[in-house]
C-alpha cells in the first residue's frame, strides 16, 4: 500500500474531515492522529454540521467529500470559504473502501500538497478528475472579493525583516533596543495578522501580500 506519511515537520492547528462514509472518516482521522501534526481533529458526516462549527471556530484545514450529499464541490467551497476564507479545503475522492490504495494515495497527496505553503497554491491531483476541482477552486477565487490589505506598524515591519533574515528574538531586540519579551509580542501580532504559525510561512506571506520583496533581503 502507498505510504501515507506527511512530508512536513510543522505543527498545525485544527483539521476537519467531512464525508458521508463514517468508516472513511474514522480511517482518515486515525491516520491524521498518528502523525501528531494537528492540535485538534474533528469528524463530520454532514456539511451543515461542519458549517455550524465554522461559524464559531476557525478550522485551518478541511478534508471533504467532493460530492457530499446533494452538494457539488463548487457549492461546498462557497459554503466553507464564505464562513472561513482562510481555511484550506481539500477534496476527498470517494474511494471504494477506506483501505483502497487509489483512494488513500489521492487523500494523502492532497494533504501533503496543501501543507506545502505556496503563494500560488492550487489543490491539484494526478487523477483524471483533477481539472474539475482545480477549475472550481480557481473560479471561486476569481469571483471572490479582494482580500483586505494587511497593515503592519513600522516597528512590526522592522521585526518582520529580522524574522525574514533568520535573526533570533534576542538579536532583533538588541538591534531595535527593545526587550526579548517585546519582540515576542510583536512576532505574535505579526503572525496573527499574516495568519501564519512559523517563520517560513511569515516570509512567504509577507512576499505574497507585497509587504517585502524577499529577493532584496
Amino acid at each position: 500500500m502507498a505510504s501515507s506519511t506527511l512530508t512536513t515537520s510543522e505543527k498545525y492547528g485544527s483539521i476537519a474531515v467531512c464525508h458521508s462514509d463514517l468508516r472513511l472518516v474514522d480511517f482518515i482521522t486515525s491516520r491524521l492522529a498518528k502523525t501528531k501534526v494537528f492540535d485538534r481533529i474533528l469528524k463530520f458526516d454532514e456539511l451543515a454540521d461542519l458549517q455550524s462549527v465554522l461559524k464559531q471556530n476557525q478550522i485551518e484545514f478541511v478534508l471533504i467529500q467532493a460530492n457530499i450529499r446533494r452538494y457539488d464541490f463548487e457549492l461546498i467551497l462557497k459554503a466553507i470559504l464564505g464562513l472561513s476564507p482562510q481555511t484550506k479545503v481539500v477534496p476527498i475522492f470517494a474511494p471504494q473502501h477506506p483501505g483502497s490504495v487509489a483512494g488513500e494515495t489521492s487523500i494523502w497527496r492532497a494533504i501533503e500538497r496543501t501543507l506545502e505553503i505556496s503563494p500560488d497554491l492550487i489543490y491539484g491531483f494526478d487523477e483524471g478528475e483533477d481539472n474539475e476541482y482545480a477549475i472550481a477552486l480557481k473560479r471561486h477565487r476569481d469571483a471572490a472579493p479582494a482580500a483586505a490589505a494587511i497593515h503592519l506598524s513600522p516597528r512590526e515591519m522592522e521585526v518582520l525583516i529580522g524574522i525574514c533574515l533568520g535573526k533570533t528574538g534576542v538579536e532583533i531586540g538588541q538591534e531595535l533596543f527593545i526587550s526579548p519579551d517585546t519582540v515576542k509580542s510583536h512576532i505574535k501580532r505579526i503572525y496573527r495578522k499574516l495568519s501564519v504559525r512559523t517563520r517560513a510561512a511569515a516570509l512567504l506571506a509577507a512576499h505574497r501580500n507585497g509587504l517585502l520583496d524577499v529577493s532584496q533581503l
